[in-house]
């Protein structure tokens, strides 16, 4: 199962519900896959995931990934798929 960039926008207790419920549904050996934005991103978490107004509050990792094995799901996993890239931010800096 997969949700790309939803859960930031469900209520925290009915995200919770959902991946309990996803859980229970999993047919034996089957995962759950969230992309959420990276609030651990400093361009994210302090501004660009307030832009949209729809997002309810950034999802730190680690809440997520407790979520998960608190909800029985045997291996949860965080993989940070974006970072800051310092090299342009550093070159936009210079050309401006």
């Amino acid at each position: 199962m997969t949700g790309f960039h939803i859960a930031e926008h469900i209520p925290f207790d009915e995200l919770v519900t959902l991946i309990q419920e996803i859980h229970r549904a999993l047919l034996p050996g089957g995962g759950l896959i969230l992309e959420t934005p990276n609030p651990e991103n400093l361009t994210v978490g302090l501004w660009s995931f307030y832009l949209d107004p729809t997002h309810q509050k950034p999802l730190p990792p680690p809440l997520l990934h407790f979520v998960a094995t608190d909800t029985g799901y045997g291996k949860a996993i965080y993989c940070a798929l974006t970072a800051p890239n310092r090299r342009k931010r550093a070159r936009r800096r210079a050309i401006t």
